[in-house]
């Protein structure tokens, strides 16, 4: 995973804050330079789609310094442009953008549906994994949904790339039809007898997901 992606995961960019903050509007994004230490520079792009692609200038080169991004590369001038680069996107991160409890549209859609109708709020229960969460009922503790952040493959092992998925209690008499349906499987870490997993990747329409959901927290109370 890329510096980018990693602090920007489970962020969305406010316009208005970029533009406060010294974002250039352009036709097909925004633009931004930061001048750092020992001569670099840092130009960031924000895209049509709001991702950051950042690159770190070597002005008396002229060219793109690269040598950060190398994880095995630690010694002491790399380090600090390294840190001087994540100081600044963070800094974008905290000033300028919205804090996302899950890293994917379809799953922060998701989750924002169950605490509107299901008065649950996502917790986050592990330190050693923060981007799973559970949803539990208030009057029982039951766990009705999580939402987990895995490889492709805990699921096929012919795929690969990350995604988050959403597992959800079902009744036994129902798995055969719905691991018919594209996106379903079955459950990833979770009784398979009793529970599903649903790819939050958009292949799944929301209002289907959110079935699905509205039944696991009538099975669940």
């Amino acid at each position: 995973m890329s510096i980018e992606v990693e602090i920007f995961k489970k962020t969305k960019f406010n316009k208005d804050k970029l533009l406060a903050y010294g974002f250039k509007e352009e036709l097909n994004g925004y633009k931004y330079s930061k001048d750092m230490s020992n001569g670099f520079i840092a130009n960031l792009f924000i895209d049509a789609s709001l991702k950051l692609i950042g690159k770190i200038i070597d002005t008396s080169l002229g060219e793109e310094y690269t040598n950060y991004r190398i994880e095995s590369l630690k010694g002491e001038f790399v380090n600090s442009i390294r840190e001087e680069y994540i100081a600044i996107l963070s800094d974008i991160a905290n000033q300028c953008c919205e804090k996302l409890y899950f890293i994917t549209p379809q799953a922060n859609r998701i989750s924002e549906e169950i605490i509107k109708l299901l008065d649950s709020h996502p917790e986050f229960l592990w330190e050693s994994f923060p981007d799973y969460a559970i949803f539990r009922h208030k009057t029982n503790q039951k766990w009705f949904a999580v939402i987990a952040y895995v490889d492709r493959s805990k699921l096929d092992k012919k795929a690969s790339g990350m995604l988050e998925i959403l597992n959800l209690k079902i009744k036994e008499e129902e798995l055969e039809e719905v691991l018919t349906q594209e996106g379903f499987y079955n459950a990833w870490h979770m009784n398979k007898k009793s529970w599903i997993t649903l790819t939050l990747d958009e292949t799944i329409p929301d209002i289907e997901v959110m079935e699905y959901v509205k039944k696991s927290f009538i099975y669940t109370s």
